[in-house]
């Protein structure tokens, strides 16, 4: 698995350019357009990049949502505890316009 956290904006543009090529070579990414983890349950603004790349790439989107997290650290002062966790996969969406 590679991550990709650029640490400037030249280095922004070459890791969007390298998932672009990815991404059109059939290699799936993900991509937390959140930008950051969420500290309970609620969802947090998209950052605006965060479908630029399947756009310019010309590939759909496929949504998955993960539930709960949370649960497992930040609801218990960062102890790890057991928690049930929901994921769910949803319909791909075109990102062509």
């Amino acid at each position: 698995m590679l991550v990709f956290r650029p640490k400037n904006r030249r280095e922004s543009v070459k890791t969007f350019k390298k998932g672009i090529e990815l991404l059109k070579d059939g290699h799936p990414l993900v991509i937390y357009p959140e930008g950051t983890r969420s500290m309970g349950s609620n969802m947090l603004p998209f950052k605006s990049g965060s479908l630029a790349l399947a756009k310019k790439a010309k590939v759909p989107v496929l949504p998955v949502m993960v539930d709960g997290t949370y649960k497992i650290m930040e609801e218990n002062q960062n102890r790890i505890k057991k928690a049930t966790v929901y994921m769910t996969i949803c319909e791909p969406i075109s990102v062509e316009t």
